[in-house]
């Protein structure tokens, strides 16, 4: 059976015939592991077959230490794929100069490193579509946790940006996503990838096998193509 792709989760799930990103924050991991590499790298490694790792804009405050040990972590992980969660936040009280430094800096690893990125927006689509245009990225960017409207969508696609979608979403802006830009995700939500990809193919009107197999087939191509020397297999769990 073609597997479900959770292209963003922060948890790992038991379930079996599903693929996982596994997102961790890079302040979080230092926190945790009292800023040892090894023991970030090792945490990182153990977490599941993929990765993402990166620097949340709700914690750029710790930007200097994480983002010297951020592209060491990737390298020395071949599981991590992803750079993410980050991005971009009006809800907290951060400086917005200061966020889009700690983006830009993160855009940059992941062009040098050569994987996409998993990016956080609420309320800055503004900014960070301008960032989009003035940085020129050639990896792929996915929004996660999109429920924007849709000429929001369409803007976003416009600048070659990917949606992800989850539990919640705006079933109008789903409509005007080609399938072949769509992700589907968990987040932080105690549903399974099953039950989303099921609301989501009821209001597209396919059948779930058609859903499943376009974003695994995706996936598939995007881990072939920023695939390190030294990493495993895609494995169904």
């Amino acid at each position: 059976m073609i597997p479900y792709i959770d292209i963003h989760t922060h948890s790992i799930h038991s379930g079996t015939g599903c693929i996982e990103v596994v997102s961790l924050d890079m302040a979080d991991l230092h926190t945790n592991c009292g800023g040892d590499v090894d023991a970030i790298c090792q945490k990182v490694s153990s977490c599941g077959q993929y990765a993402a790792i990166g620097l949340h804009p709700w914690n750029v405050a710790s930007a200097e230490v994480c983002l010297a040990t951020l592209p060491i972590v990737v390298q020395r992980c071949p599981n991590v794929r992803f750079i993410g969660e980050v991005g971009l936040d009006r809800t907290r009280d951060i400086d917005m100069g200061w966020q889009k430094n700690v983006f830009q800096t993160q855009v940059e690893m992941s062009e040098d490193l050569s994987i996409p990125m998993v990016i956080h927006c609420v309320r800055a689509f503004d900014e960070l579509l301008c960032m989009r245009k003035a940085l020129n990225p050639h990896q792929r960017w996915i929004v996660h946790g999109f429920r924007g409207k849709p000429e929001l969508a369409r803007q976003l696609m416009r600048s070659g940006l990917d949606i992800s979608m989850g539990e919640h979403y705006n079933p109008l802006s789903l409509g005007v996503i080609p399938m072949d830009r769509l992700w589907i995700e968990t987040d932080m939500s105690e549903s399974n990838i099953q039950s989303v990809y099921t609301s989501l193919c009821e209001n597209l009107n396919i059948d779930a096998d058609t859903l499943r197999e376009s974003v695994f087939q995706r996936f598939q191509h995007l881990m072939d193509a920023h695939k390190p020397t030294n990493s495993p297999k895609i494995v169904v769990n």
